[in-house]
């Protein structure tokens, strides 16, 4: 969609309401050689029938109509340009969600600094696997590459953190220590 003339989306039939769509706004999608008026297209002629008011920021806006539970999802058509990296079709990737997880609850076992990593591998994973079920691959191989840093790195502190409190117990500097601030008290 052209908005204020620079090219914008690509975005779901859904999303051109609150874009402000009229029936002379210029939309492209995958399968026209050009660039036509909105009203050239049949799939979009209910938009123009209840014209909404503009959305602006700070305004509540109405949700977006999911899928009923049980009802199978269908993608719907882009309309604007696509973007380089982006494809109509989840793409297969490694899935670092439930090893971020893995590492949060290991971080609540022993350290901060993992439980930390932890979180950001979840928020990092959930990001990629969102950018990938969009179709985009860069901001997903982005977001993806973060969460498997972080989720290794807090993995492997959590780790060490395991076998140094072994280390602690199997030589009695535990015990000695807890001796220790028994005497103080």
């Amino acid at each position: 969609m052209i908005i204020d003339g620079q090219q914008a989306g690509p975005f779901v039939r859904e999303e051109l309401k609150y874009h402000n769509i009229r029936p002379e706004s210029m939309v492209w999608r995958e399968g026209l050689e050009n660039w036509v008026a909105a009203s050239a297209l049949p799939e979009l002629a209910d938009l123009f029938a209840l014209q909404q008011p503009p959305v602006y920021p700070g305004m509540q806006q109405p949700s977006m109509q999911q899928p009923v539970y049980g009802q199978e999802f269908t993608a719907r058509p882009a309309y604007g340009p696509q973007p380089s990296g982006m494809q109509s079709e989840p793409i297969p990737h490694t899935n670092w969600l439930p090893w971020a997880i893995v590492c949060t609850v290991l971080g609540c076992m022993t350290s901060c600094i993992t439980l930390i990593l932890g979180i950001i591998g979840i928020v990092q994973a959930n990001k990629a696997n969102d950018m990938y079920n969009r179709g985009n691959r860069a901001l997903g191989d982005s977001a993806n590459s973060s969460a498997k840093t972080v989720t290794i790195c807090g993995l492997i502190l959590g780790v060490i953190s395991i076998i140094g409190m072994i280390f602690l117990f199997a030589t009695g500097y535990f015990t000695h220590m807890m001796a220790i601030i028994d005497a103080l008290d």
